[in-house]
């Protein structure tokens, strides 16, 4: 019986040093050596050294050295030096060499240089390279170059450079550069360049250039400017404003407080 086993392992040569293929059109044109293409049509045309595809249409065309599709259509067309791709159309097509993409349609198109995608849809589009994308749909669409999203539809879509979205939905859709999202739904809607955002709804669409925005809802909606805005549901009306707590809320500062602005005077030991 064992040797019956290894006698069809050796029926499956394509006749490159240590390549197997098995199914239609697998591994048929140009397999290169060490190579394994099993399932219709994997590894079809241009399979490199080493490269490994299982799945119908799995590495089809043009896979490069040290790649491994594993799925349906998964790295289908030109997948890179050393990427990876596991679940069905991963990784489809142009995928640059050691990006990853794990889970159905993650890194589907275009997944850049040494990019990350891990959950169903995430990168799914233009994931750029170094970026990387966690979660269902994180990420989804034109992720920028270094940008991290975490969480299921984090950094959904144009996500820039260097930005980071945590959480559900955070910095859900047009994050800019360098800016920071963390929490449910924080800055979920244009939130703009170089801000923070930290806490559920906090910055929650609208948040301006340079701004701050920590606690619960703070800044929720259209915060100026390189303002701060500090505590639960607290908002600023002006750039460069800072607004800490809300109208009947006490400021500690040391062994003194600041009350709140009822006559326009800052109050200090009084």
């Amino acid at each position: 019986e064992v040797n019956a086993a290894v006698a069809n392992v050796k029926d499956m040569s394509s006749g490159a040093t240590g390549s197997i293929r098995l199914g239609p059109e697998a591994g048929s044109v140009g397999q290169q050596n060490s190579t394994v293409a099993i399932g219709n049509w994997a590894g079809k045309e241009g399979q490199s050294l080493y490269g490994v595809s299982m799945g119908y249409f799995a590495g089809q065309l043009n896979q490069s050295s040290y790649a491994v599709a594993v799925g349906g259509a998964c790295g289908q067309i030109s997948q890179g030096q050393s990427a990876v791709s596991l679940g069905f159309q991963s990784g489809n097509s142009n995928q640059s060499s050691y990006a990853v993409a794990v889970g159905a349609s993650a890194g589907q198109t275009g997944q850049g240089q040494y990019a990350v995608a891990v959950g169903n849809e995430s990168g799914k589009e233009s994931q750029s390279s170094y970026a990387v994308a966690v979660g269902n749909k994180a990420g989804q669409t034109l992720q920028g170059e270094n940008a991290v999203s975490i969480g299921r539809d984090a950094g959904f879509s144009n996500q820039s450079q260097y930005a980071v979205a945590v959480g559900t939905s955070a910095g859900q859709t047009g994050q800019g550069d360098n800016s920071l999202a963390l929490g449910r739904e924080a800055g979920k809607n244009n939130q703009a360049t170089d801000s923070i955002a930290l806490g559920p709804f906090s910055g929650y669409t609208g948040q301006g250039e340079g701004c701050v925005a920590i606690g619960g809802s703070a800044a929720y909606s259209n915060q100026p400017d390189f303002s701060l805005v500090i505590g639960y549901d607290t908002s600023a009306i002006a750039s460069k404003e800072i607004s800490i707590g809300k109208s009947d809320y006490t400021v500690k500062i040391g062994d003194g407080n600041v009350q709140s602005v009822s006559d326009a005077r800052d109050k200090y030991d009084i």
